[in-house]
């Protein structure tokens, strides 16, 4: 009796381990990329005022057989200087399949009157199962000719298991408050070789009231979901979304994105946002 109980429970621990271990180090970089993080258009970088946002995400997650929701909820706050500082911190807590974690991001622009800027960022994950306990990021734009601009940026994640580093050199074009925006990213895992992925991105500013922007990632470790071999990590990311001027500088956000990686995760999901500067 006692050793059916000791076996019975010894398989449902074994049987729990690769789910829980399927999203063990996950990557948020590229989705964050081409969802999340709106670039400066060169117009309105010495504005001086406080900015606030909070996003929110739905997803709808199917994982090695295992359906169920992940979910983001972030909070933006940071200051534009008249001397082109402008420190921000941004709060995230995470939700995959009822586990949570959080992450504080800080960080600052230092911005240019030619339009460049350089930016630091750190961050710290607070009970921490598949994101990164730790993170940092360097990451500089420079004009190259007339309205196109460089950038290039490295990020270092630490996650319980191993390190990730990641470059990406990027090349973005402005035309009025518009750009198109290209990345190449390559990475680096400890003990697991190198993956690379692009983005493409693009930005379009309708009238003074609608803006919409889309995107789509394509490469390896888009999620690092599964640890297989990085020939078994190919997969996509589509998304597209509008940001809508209710009131002066009080902004609203909606977006919707497709994702797959590998033949065992498929996501889909829905994002709301809110944005104010005062």
């Amino acid at each position: 009796m006692y050793l059916r109980k000791i076996l019975v429970i010894s398989f449902l621990i074994c049987a729990s381990l690769p789910v829980l271990n399927s999203f063990a180090a996950e990557t948020t970089v590229a989705e964050m990329q081409l969802k999340k993080e709106k670039l400066l258009v060169p117009e309105e970088i010495e504005k001086k005022n406080f900015e606030f946002g909070s996003y929110y995400e739905y997803g709808w997650t199917h994982l090695n057989g295992r359906v169920g929701t992940w979910k983001l909820s972030s909070n933006y706050l940071g200051y534009n200087f008249d001397n082109g500082l402008s420190p921000y911190i941004d709060v995230e807590a995470w939700n995959r399949f009822h586990v949570e974690n959080q992450m504080v991001n800080a960080g600052a622009y230092l911005k240019f009157k030619d339009f460049s800027y350089l930016r630091l960022e750190a961050g710290f994950g607070n009970d921490i199962t598949y994101l990164a306990k730790n993170q940092a990021l360097t990451e500089y734009q420079h004009r190259a000719y007339k309205n196109l601009f460089w950038q290039a940026g490295y990020r270092f994640l630490n996650y319980p298991t191993n390190d990730v580093y990641i470059i990406y050199p990027s090349l973005i074009y402005y035309f009025g408050n518009n750009y198109f925006n290209v990345f190449y990213n390559a990475s680096r895992t400890e003990g697991r070789g190198w993956a690379q992925w692009g983005t493409l991105k693009a930005f379009f500013a309708i009238n003074n009231r609608l803006d919409v922007w889309l995107g789509t990632a394509i490469g390896q470790r888009l999620y690092d979901i599964n640890p297989v071999s990085v020939n078994k990590q190919y997969g996509f990311i589509n998304f597209i979304g509008f940001d809508y001027r209710l009131y002066k500088e009080l902004r609203l956000k909606l977006g919707f994105a497709y994702s797959k990686e590998g033949g065992n995760f498929i996501k889909r999901d829905l994002d709301f946002g809110i944005s104010m500067k005062f």
